[in-house]
C-alpha cells in the first residue's frame, strides 16, 4: 500500500482513514557497532490520532505510549556482542497497524 503526501492531514468528514501509520526512527548509531547506550527519536505520521505505539526488544517491552513523537533509550551495557533488533508497532484510531524493525550491532567488550 502506498502512502500519499496528505497522510498527515485530517480525514474528511464521512471519509475513512485506510492508510497505515508511517514510523520514522532517527538517532541510530552511525558506527558499524556501538558500546554505549543511545537514544532514538520516533515519530509516527498518520491522518488519525494514535491509539497506541509500542517499542520492544526481544520479549522485553521498552516503551508504550499514545504520543506521536517520543524517545526511547536503548541500554546496551548488559547485552552480548552481536546484532540486536528493536521492533516498533503503531496502531491508529481507525485500526490500521504499522511495524518497523531496526537493527544495530553491539561491539565486543574490552
Amino acid at each position: 500500500m502506498q502512502h500519499n503526501l496528505l497522510a498527515a492531514l485530517p480525514v474528511a468528514e464521512g471519509g475513512r482513514d485506510n492508510l497505515r501509520p508511517r514510523i520514522r526512527v532517527a538517532g541510530l548509531p552511525r558506527r558499524s557497532c556501538t558500546r554505549g547506550s543511545f537514544r532514538v527519536r520516533v515519530r509516527v505520521v498518520d491522518q488519525s490520532r494514535l491509539r497506541g505505539a509500542r517499542v520492544a526488544m526481544g520479549s522485553r517491552s521498552l516503551k508504550r505510549t499514545t504520543c506521536k513523537r517520543f524517545r526511547v533509550k536503548i541500554r546496551t551495557q548488559r547485552m552480548r556482542a552481536g546484532r540486536h533488533r528493536v521492533r516498533f508497532r503503531a496502531t491508529d484510531a481507525a485500526g490500521n497497524r504499522a511495524r518497523r524493525v531496526i537493527s544495530f550491532r553491539r561491539c565486543e567488550r574490552g
